[in-house]
């Protein structure tokens, strides 16, 4: 039936916090595997929780570009420097492809302020 190809990308802003982009791709389109695409995206959110020992905060669906999507908001583990992070994630499920966008980073900081154009960038799908 094939496998699925992951692309993971970083970006970290020393004592600001990280960015991730990450593509996964399907060996057929999503739509043939007969399973409701917001089911797939929540269990692409929880994976992503689980693996990262973070708490939800808050979860929305979205449509951009006439795909199906998650927008949310993750606590991530806290760390033993006292600093309060939060975690920012956008989430796209297009024919044979997952996109996630992820940002990790110190509230008060440059990479928290730009969180929401970040989140808003413009991926080809």
């Amino acid at each position: 039936m094939g496998e699925r190809k992951n692309f993971f990308y970083v970006a970290s802003v020393d004592g600001q916090g990280q960015t991730t982009f990450s593509i996964v791709t399907f060996p057929f389109s999503i739509a043939s595997y007969n399973i409701p695409s917001d089911r797939i995206l929540d269990g692409e959110m929880e994976s992503l929780l689980k693996r990262t020992n973070s708490t939800l905060v808050t979860r929305r669906s979205i449509n951009e570009a006439g795909l199906d999507g998650l927008l949310f908001e993750f606590k991530p583990p806290g760390g033993s420097d006292g600093r309060v992070e939060k975690g920012f994630a956008k989430m796209v499920l297009g024919t044979n492809r997952l996109y996630l966008l992820t940002l990790v980073a110190t509230e008060n900081s440059e990479l928290f302020d730009a969180r929401d154009k970040f989140l808003n960038a413009s991926i080809p799908y």
